[in-house]
């Protein structure tokens, strides 16, 4: 009452009807006022094995945004070029900057190592071995669920 005394004396007024409502909600204990609770929630950064950038990408602002681009018109983009001209760094910060679209992540492959020779004959294999290594996908047989998945329309040129 001390606040409504207050009010009255000094500033010559009553309190409103919200108020009056509020207060008698508070000494109510009125459930409605009870905080509900929140779930607490954490910003994660997405799943992912790119590599840090060692520096920055000069002058490719525009190439970026050509990649996105592609990526969101296509779910495969391949660059290519002669070596050196920085087709791998403009590929991983397109991947960077597209990283939290992607709930599963986005995963860096390395397929330089991946070499078709007498030894493997089946390019796919080679290609599907390094995907579920970088992945972390075990496999007991050489022939993965990977090579199996790709194998079936490849010699017959269907779109991937």
């Amino acid at each position: 009452m001390r606040g409504r005394q207050l009010l009255a004396e000094e500033l010559g007024v009553e309190p409103g009807a919200e108020l009056v409502t509020l207060r008698r909600s508070i000494l109510e204990r009125d459930p409605v006022l009870a905080p509900s609770p929140t779930p607490i929630t954490t910003a994660a950064p997405p799943v992912t094995n790119l590599p840090a950038p060692v520096s920055g990408l000069i002058g490719r602002d525009a190439a970026v945004v050509q990649v996105r681009a592609l990526l969101e018109a296509s779910r495969l983009v391949t660059l290519h070029g002669i070596g050196g001209v920085g087709k791998t760094s403009l590929a991983l910060a397109a991947a960077r900057q597209v990283a939290g679209q992607y709930p599963d992540g986005v995963w860096l492959v390395e397929l330089s190592i991946v070499a078709a020779g007498p030894d493997e004959p089946d390019p796919f294999s080679a290609v599907a071995d390094q995907v579920a290594i970088a992945l972390g996908v075990r496999t007991t047989a050489r022939e993965n669920w990977l090579t199996s998945a790709w194998r079936p329309g490849w010699r017959t040129g269907l779109p991937c």
